[in-house]
């Protein structure tokens, strides 16, 4: 983190702190006032005149944010809503105003400006952070507000009401000094570039997005009628409290001050439980609405509840009963809504357009809120007809069980609108950028400045007159022979010109010559040829023909370092034709051959084909192998993760093992999409890796939308579950791990799982193990199964005192040993440096031998 960007989280969190000291003085101010000069039967007319307000205050602020830049209408606005809060202290303090006029000016401004100026504050992290910091930063911005408003609530405002330290009328003071500091601070921020306008609302029309309009799409519809609902729910808890507390408060034995600062303070707290240890498991148990069923069945269940306490008497346990209730019923309302209820919301956001839903998000809050709080007053206005307490109560609560079951109808025609609308976003995901295997002119790492052999050849080819097929054969016989005798005839290749390359190829197709036979030349030739023209010029061979030089093409990478990464390209690029023809003949084999490669050609071979050749698989047993072989190979690296996590020094073992699991997370996805719609499956991956928790969630709906039921079984708790340690529980029926030490953890990469891990978390293993373990003296065939990899070989080499005494050291080339000798020391600084710029684990080997160069 740097210096900036630590200084802007510095300022966010003391204005989220400060949010955390206006809202609670304000709140507890207002509520406490209103209970003692006003009679709660005027609630509704102050929850209207705060609707309308809100709608008008939303225009005001619409204008002012088109005309001026965000930071000054941020300002201007805040400071508005402070100078309103202070002109309305002063009429209080120092006039002779009614003060039940004021207070119920000040209510139904809490309502108007609380929610403006917490969406004042949730713009700025979004203007002066990027989309990656926002993402990382926004939940520990939020926990200054949670602690001050919970230290507020819970010991300050009691300590002012049970010690007198001033006077209640303080609080608003203190909340206008706060906001005050609150613009001053905002003032100070810089926002860079960020000072853009809202479109105008005829520009909203061009676009289609008017109410009208949206309107037709049904979840909008059904999303803007919840949040109409939930609103109208919240006051009328709200209003049934404050009758109840008002009718009732002779039983408490405390201040209505210290009353509300107790619910609320406890609310706050519920509210910080239910974000930690509830909200990811709700969401994960029961997809993206289950924030909407938790809300609904807790505050139903404890109304019903009340409705039977409020008729069970009047005696005085039932009356402290119906007074838990109430406070129950506000602090579970307001702490699910905040923790559980609000993020489900998040996520339906992200179904609609990218570009469309801060607009979509504005007409939903910005109108549903006044909504909610206008008709919420209006019905309450019905309680003028009740004179007595118990049926007041009784509507009340008939109300709020009543809004609950309109509101749970609601949220399955929500539901049901969502998956629709998923459907929409599936059939719109018809293109996807895969790793383009098959294009670009190759490049050499490095230049050598050596006369090209292999340019000389083919001007040989080209300048003889009726070449025939034997002269022809002749000739390259000849020139393979003279690459064989040199072992770095690769590194000295250069082509620059292709044209005689290409005449080349030509004269090979028309004499239908197997370059296969000349292994060298046919190193130099696939090395300057791309795709398309390696496919023509291998068209004619056979499968085991390809097989045979895909071996000898890899067995040649072993003495080459610095075209590396070029040749392993290459490899492939034939790889990929021999796999494509391997599948048509024989898609067994095909599956059979393929679970031998390493997770990340696996991967961008399988995409290649299903994206470009649209291969598919009907036959559900060798789907279902492949699809259970590349979960356990993800459970075998969570394993591993898990068996060496509680070591402190394995840091960077344990980095390499993570990006293990993400590649093999993605054969996971590669294997679903041989089943089901490739290009639908990839872009679900790319949200799932690559996204926020709100696309994860997205993304995981999506499949289940489009899996079979046995398949989302299978792969959702990998989704659904962040721990590696729960992930490994879920699966454990189907996919049991091994218990390991941490020594037989980094034993077992070598061992068992060569085949599955990287040459870099194997070389770290084994570095490891060499430092620490002192069993491997006891282990006379351990150093047997490093064959295959010079700088595992080397390693063992170095350190023969640390092994069996029996075993034998491997016998490099000197070219090998001299470049290995050098780099050996600074292994673990290089795999450092390697895994900080997120480079394909694949190519460490050639990172490795090419370090400093």
């Amino acid at each position: 983190m740097n210096n900036s960007t630590s200084k802007k989280l510095i300022i966010l969190v003391f204005l989220s702190i400060i949010l955390g000291i206006y809202i609670p003085f304000f709140f507890v101010f207002v509520n406490a006032e209103f209970l003692r000069l006003i009679d709660p039967k005027y609630l509704p007319f102050a929850f209207i005149l705060g609707g309308i307000g809100g709608l008008s205050f939303a225009k005001l602020f619409e204008l002012i944010e088109k005309n001026l830049p965000i930071k000054t209408s941020l300002i201007l606005f805040s400071s508005l809503i402070s100078f309103v809060l202070m002109t309305i202290w002063g009429l209080y303090n120092l006039t002779d105003v009614p003060k039940n006029i004021l207070v119920f000016l000040l209510y139904s401004w809490f309502w108007i400006s609380s929610s403006k100026v917490i969406m004042i504050f949730w713009k700025i992290p979004t203007l002066i952070f990027d989309l990656s910091e926002n993402k990382k930063y926004n939940s520990f911005i939020s926990i200054g507000e949670v602690v001050s408003a919970i230290l507020v609530y819970l010991l300050i405002i009691p300590l002012i009401e049970n010690f007198n330290l001033f006077e209640r009328e303080t609080f608003l003071l203190i909340s206008f000094t706060s906001l005050f500091i609150f613009s001053a601070v905002i003032y100070g921020l810089n926002f860079e570039n960020k000072n853009k306008a809202v479109n105008s609302k005829k520009e909203l029309e061009n676009k289609g997005l008017s109410l009208y309009n949206l309107f037709k799409n049904g979840l909008f519809k059904y999303l803007f009628i919840s949040v109409i609902i939930v609103t109208f729910v919240q006051l009328i808890v709200d209003f049934s409290l404050m009758n109840i507390v008002n009718d009732k408060r002779s039983y408490l034995n405390f201040s209505l001050a210290s009353f509300f600062s107790v619910v609320y303070g406890s609310m706050r707290i519920l509210e910080l439980i239910f974000k930690v240890f509830v909200a990811k498991k709700i969401m994960n148990q029961y997809g993206v609405l289950g924030g909407f069923y938790a809300m609904i069945f807790a505050i139903g269940l404890i109304y019903c509840i009340g409705l039977l306490i409020h008729n069970a008497g009047d005696s005085s346990a039932v009356v402290i009963m119906i007074l838990a209730v109430a406070a129950m019923g506000k602090v579970m309302e307001r702490s699910i809504n905040r923790s559980i209820y609000l993020p489900s919301q998040n996520v339906l956001f992200q179904a609609f357009e990218k570009d469309n839903k801060s607009i979509i998000q504005s007409y939903i809050t910005g109108l549903g809120v006044p909504i909610g709080l206008i008709s919420s007053g209006l019905l309450m206005v019905v309680l003028f007809l009740f004179d007595t307490y118990f049926y007041k109560i009784l509507f009340l609560f008939m109300c709020i069980i009543a809004s609950n079951y309109i509101w749970l109808i609601v949220s399955k025609r929500l539901k049901n609108s969502y998956y629709k609308q998923l459907e929409v976003i599936c059939k719109n995901m018809k293109s996807f950028k895969i790793v383009d295997l098959t294009k670009g002119a190759p490049k050499f790492n490095q230049a050598v400045q050596s006369k090209s052999n292999l340019s000389d050849f083919l001007n040989k080819i080209s300048s003889l007159k009726n070449l025939s097929n034997d002269n022809l054969i002749n000739e390259m016989i000849l020139f393979n022979s003279y690459l064989n005798s040199n072992i770095n005839f690769i590194s000295e290749v250069k082509l620059d010109d292709k044209l005689k390359l290409n005449e080349f190829v030509t004269i090979l197709n028309y004499h239908k010559i197997d370059i296969t036979f000349y292994q060298s030349l046919s190193f130099l030739i696939i090395a300057n040829l791309d795709y398309e023209e390696i496919t023509k010029i291998l068209e004619n061979n056979s499968s085991s023909s390809l097989k045979n030089l895909i071996y000898n093409f890899e067995s040649a990478l072993d003495n080459e370092v610095k075209n590396f990464n070029l040749l392993s390209e290459k490899v492939l690029l034939v790889k990929t034709i021999y796999y494509t023809r391997l599948y048509q003949k024989n898609p067994k084999d095909f599956f059979n051959s393929i679970n031998y490669e390493n997770s990340s050609n696996k991967y961008r071979i399988l995409q290649f084909l299903i994206l470009t050749k649209n291969i598919i698989l009907k036959e559900s047993v060798l789907y279902q192998t492949a699809l259970r072989q590349s979960i356990e190979n993800y459970c075998v690296v969570l394993n591993l993760i898990n068996s060496l996590d509680g070591d402190k020094s394995l840091r960077i073992l344990l980095d390499s093992l993570r990006d293990e699991s993400l590649f093999k997370l993605k054969v996971i996805f590669s294997i679903l999409a041989l089943k089901y719609d490739g290009k639908l499956i990839f872009n679900i991956e790319e949200m799932i890796i690559e996204g926020n928790k709100e696309s994860l969630t997205l993304g995981t709906e999506m499949l289940e939308l489009n899996l079979d039921e046995h398949d989302f079984e299978l792969v959702s708790p990998i989704l659904k579950f962040q721990s590696v340690n729960k992930i490994l529980k879920s699966l454990e029926t189907e996919f049991p791990q091994p218990v390991y030490s941490s020594d037989d953890a980094l034993k077992a990469i070598i061992l068992f799982y060569k085949n599955i891990i990287s040459d870099l978390t194997q070389n770290l293993s084994l570095y490891y193990l060499i430092q620490n373990s002192k069993s491997l003296q006891d282990d006379e065939y351990f150093t047997r199964f490093l064959f295959g990899d010079v700088i595992l070989m080397e390693q063992f080499n170095l350190n023969k005192d640390k092994f069996h005494e029996k075993s034998i050291p491997y016998k490099l080339k000197n070219s090998q040993r001299k470049v290995l000798s050098q780099l050996m020391p600074k292994i673990i600084e290089i795999a450092k440096d390697f895994l900080d710029k997120k480079l394909p684990i694949t190519d460490f080997k050639s990172y490795f031998l090419t370090y400093n160069q």
